[in-house]
């Protein structure tokens, strides 16, 4: 046969870049409610996140974290310059939403002449955008420095002007201290920068600026009440002494304003505050009715009435028709059936329009048509199945439209833990109708642990969303189990089986489209125990898919997760301080780490055993390690006596390794421009493939190393300095899967450069053609030599996308029937190249590979075709294969 005959015989086809899909995963429907979120303890949640951000002394941070997102800056800026072109980025994030729920939100503000243009600014994922009334969103400034938002402000003067105050003030817990204090953009929200005379207020609730006069700004901080007669530049403090949470002004006189403050004090009394200056001085009015928090509205159709929500006995509302001097109640206590965590969501509306319409959101959503006499409930913490419209439960923020005349636009928009809701209607809207969610790619979500399957479907745990799935090729979450989800695991056999957890070590099991079984096993340590996590660790044997580990008190183990009622056993005893972290070791399922809250660490080497013996790392006082929370621990996968842990807290020295069981230990967050910045790590995975590669979540981003550990870098183009609670390499494949607290879930394709032979060439006259390649690079030239070849004979050089099918037909292709016997084609030949022999030796030629992050982890075939008449009737030898991938 002729070669032309033989490329007949191929039918050679044209180049396409074609992305291989993952098998399509069938998704179960929601199953009914069972977990409802929002009845969560906030306080619970709040200490926890505290624990893992507090030093060896129980020191919360205060310009911490603003120090260590300026720090990933830096590094990010070494790392761009350290290669040839910025943009080219060694990893190539996909983000995965969900698209149908968003995350907790605490700030949204409407343009006043465009209501279409709006800004919201979520507790973890920075300030959004939208100019499609909220029905899609898009993510404004990522290197902002501190990414959780607790208010937005808008200059009533000057919609091109935005005030983002940081960090959250609103907790039934007074160990927070996140914020770093106010941020302005003079654009529109494109672009932000720190007032720098506000990074030491800690906990901005909320801004007010006066309907007649931009320069004055007034801010509700956890250090006090501070003022601004200067847009920002510079501040005072006009009420000391007190944290306070809200600030504003009454819209019929520019001059009053009230705050609500509450003493730094013993008995942290609460008041409220009255100004007749514009903030410049303050006097104490009447109420003064316990410690929790209030939320005021001032009724702009009726001069001096203002209303108060607050936080006494289970919710209550109060009215004051001097101003806000002197206050009455108007219902008793009780008004809400979750009342203790009013200090966490709480607000109150008032029509403008007609001061007898109230809406106040607590975990429900009540509204009034009688001035606050009696109350209806119109949502009552709907937005648990996913694709419901009925808000979700925790009301932090009612909104109108700016347009708002109570007759022709009656729109309200709601914020709480589920992102953003609207109603057209707020005057006839009701529990089961009249509401939407403002759900398309609002990817605010806070994830507190992530799971995947080679299949493709990502699961989560999520702060009040409960836990869900997706797939690597549909953003649309479809609910596993309730609640405030955390720490979760896929099986690693069946896709559909998981596992995932709620609060206080509560462990369900899904299998497809049967309901969520709880299969904790009943045991003491489930529950808001002396020393239980609110989010409790859960891992799963890589070598045993029915062992499932989970962390209290004690560590539990169950060897038949599988059966209907698991049994567990303490595999290890409490020493009084909660499980924080659990690893096994990847090679020998014997060895488990435990870490704990004090800074504890184990380990065992017979963890299988009925009795496992354990072996002190560090007591958690005393010892060789910092006494800090240990979030992380990763067993190096062929190694298992180098063992590295991630810290909590603010200051340096949060990775440490060992190379001897624990014996000693070093620190390795790196050197100079490519060291780590001092913020909690989460999260360590170490790439399946190459060895000295590892990847750590912080509080401030993720960070790579590709030197083990000697210097790191960040290429987060695009989760960007986002926490990071919580990552790790799907099984089987070189993708690595990242939940984030605040943006939601990411993948990013990290494949090793890869050159490896496939199958086997057939023997011609100058012996079995042979070929080899280089690992492909982003950008580079990879090189390719063939032996074997003939003196003065063509060579082709086969590329293609495929070593399974070619045209329909089944590869490897038999050419005997041809009349060569022995050779195969071992891949589909979409693309040909000709080479000519000129003289006696090797053949060798180049393939340039793009510089675009897309082809990162591509995979592509190499194989020869050498022309050879003596060799056979074909008069053609086929060499082996080459299977390439791409980094």
């Amino acid at each position: 046969m002729r070669t032309s005959s033989l490329l007949c015989l191929l039918g050679l086809a044209a180049c396409s870049q074609i992305t291989p899909k993952p098998p399509a995963v069938v998704l179960a429907a929601p199953a009914a409610k069972d977990l409802q979120p929002g009845f969560t303890n906030s306080q619970s949640y709040d200490e926890w996140r505290a624990s893992r951000w507090a030093d060896e002394f129980g020191n919360q941070p205060t310009s911490a974290q603003r120090i260590a997102a300026r720090d990933t800056a830096h590094t990010i800026a070494e790392y761009a310059a350290s290669i040839d072109d910025p943009n080219l980025q060694r990893t190539s994030w996909v983000p995965h939403g969900p698209d149908n729920i968003g995350g907790r939100t605490r700030g949204l503000v409407i343009h006043p002449t465009r209501p279409y243009r709006m800004w919201a600014g979520s507790c973890g994922g920075g300030v959004w955008r939208s100019d499609t009334y909220g029905s899609s969103w898009t993510r404004l400034d990522d290197r902002m420095g501190n990414l959780v938002i607790g208010c937005l402000a808008l200059d009533p003067n000057n919609p091109d002007v935005l005030y983002a105050g940081t960090g959250e003030g609103f907790s039934g817990s007074s160990v927070l201290s996140t914020g770093v204090g106010i941020w302005k953009s003079s654009d529109g929200g494109t672009t932000w920068s720190v007032l720098s005379t506000t990074t030491a207020f800690g906990n901005v609730s909320r801004i007010a600026i006066p309907p007649n006069n931009s320069s004055i700004v007034l801010a509700a901080t956890s250090t006090g009440v501070r003022r601004s007669t200067d847009a920002g530049a510079t501040w005072t403090t006009v009420i000391t002494g007190v944290t306070s949470q809200q600030v504003l002004f009454d819209p019929n006189n520019a001059s009053r304003c009230i705050a609500h403050v509450r003493s730094t004090a013993a008995g942290n009394a609460a008041t409220v505050r009255m100004s007749s200056d514009a903030g410049a001085t303050w006097t104490t009015t009447t109420y003064a009715n316990g410690s929790g928090r209030i939320e005021l509205a001032y009724a702009k159709a009726t001069a001096n009435l203002v209303f108060a929500a607050v936080d006494v006995g289970g919710g209550q509302l109060w009215r004051s028709t001097d101003g806000g001097n002197f206050w009455a109640p108007m219902t008793a206590t009780g008004m809400d059936g979750v009342g203790a965590q009013m200090a966490y969501n709480n607000c109150i509306w008032v029509d403008p329009t007609n001061s007898n319409h109230l809406v106040v959101g607590w975990t429900s959503i009540y509204r009034s048509t009688d001035g606050g006499a009696s109350f209806t409930i119109i949502s009552n913490g709907g937005g648990y199945v996913l694709d419901e419209d009925a808000p979700h439960t925790d009301t932090h923020t009612l909104v109108a439209d700016p347009g708002y005349n109570g007759t022709t636009n009656k729109t309200l928009y709601c914020c709480n833990d589920g992102g953003i809701y609207r109603t057209s209607d707020i005057t006839t809207v009701t529990t089961t109708s009249g509401w939407s969610r403002r759900k398309n790619f609002y990817p605010t979500t806070q994830f507190q642990g992530v799971a995947g399957h080679g299949s493709g479907r990502l699961i989560g745990g999520t702060q009040d969303n409960g836990s869900f799935a997706v797939t690597m090729t549909s953003d649309h979450a479809v609910r596993l189990s309730g609640g405030d989800g955390g720490y979760c695991v896929i099986d690693p056999v069946d896709p559909n089986l998981t596992y995932t957890t709620t609060q206080f070590r509560s462990i369900w099991r899904k299998n497809g489209a049967a309901v969520e079984q709880n299969i904790s096993g009943g045991v003491g340590e489930e529950g808001p125990t002396a020393c239980t996590g609110f989010n409790t660790p859960l891992e799963i044997d890589p070598n045993n898919r029915t062992r499932l580990y989970s962390g209290g008190c004690s560590l539990w183990r169950t060897d038949d997760a599988t059966v209907a009622a698991p049994t567990w056993i303490a595999a290890k005893a409490s020493t009084g301080s909660a499980i924080t972290a659990i690893a096994i070791a990847p090679s020998n399922s014997s060895i488990v780490w435990v870490g704990h809250a004090n800074g504890a660490v184990f380990r065992t080497a017979n963890a299988t055993a009925a009795t496992p013996t354990w072996t002190t790392v560090d007591p958690g006082t005393g010892g060789v390690l910092p006494d800090r929370t240990v979030n992380a621990i990763t067993i190096h996968r062929t190694t298992p006596n180098t063992v590295l842990v991630g810290l909590g807290s603010f200051v340096a020295g949060n990775l440490q390794r060992t190379a001897d069981n624990g014996a000693n230990w070093s620190v390795v967050t790196g050197s100079g421009p490519g060291t780590l910045p001092a913020a909690p790590v989460y999260a360590i995975a170490q790439h399946p493939i190459l060895a000295d590669r590892f990847y750590v979540g912080s509080d401030v981003g993720v960070f790579d190393t590709q030197d083990n550990c000697a210097t790191w870098s960040t290429p987060n183009d695009g989760p960007a300095d986002v926490a990071c609670y919580d990552l790790d390499f799907i099984p089987g494949t070189t993708t690595l899967l990242l939940g984030t607290h605040g943006r939601g879930l990411w993948t990013a394709e990290l494949s090793a450069p890869g050159a490896r032979s496939l199958g086997a060439g057939c023997p011609g006259s100058n012996g079995t053609p042979a070929l080899t390649a280089t690992p492909p690079r982003l950008g580079q030239s990879m090189g390719i030599t063939l032996s074997g070849a003939v003196n003065g004979r063509p060579v082709y050089l086969l590329q293609g996308l495929s070593k399974f099918s070619w045209f329909g037909n089944a590869l490897p292709f038999d050419m005997a029937p041809f009349g060569a016997a022995g050779c195969k084609l071992l891949m589909s030949p979409d693309i040909v190249r000709e080479m000519t022999l000129s003289a006696s030796g090797p053949v060798t030629t180049s393939l340039p590979i793009g510089s675009s992050p897309a082809l990162v982890g591509q995979q592509f075939f190499l194989q020869a075709l050498v022309v050879d008449p003596a060799a056979n009737t074909w008069g053609h030898t086929l060499s082996n294969a080459m299977h390439l991938t791409i980094d």
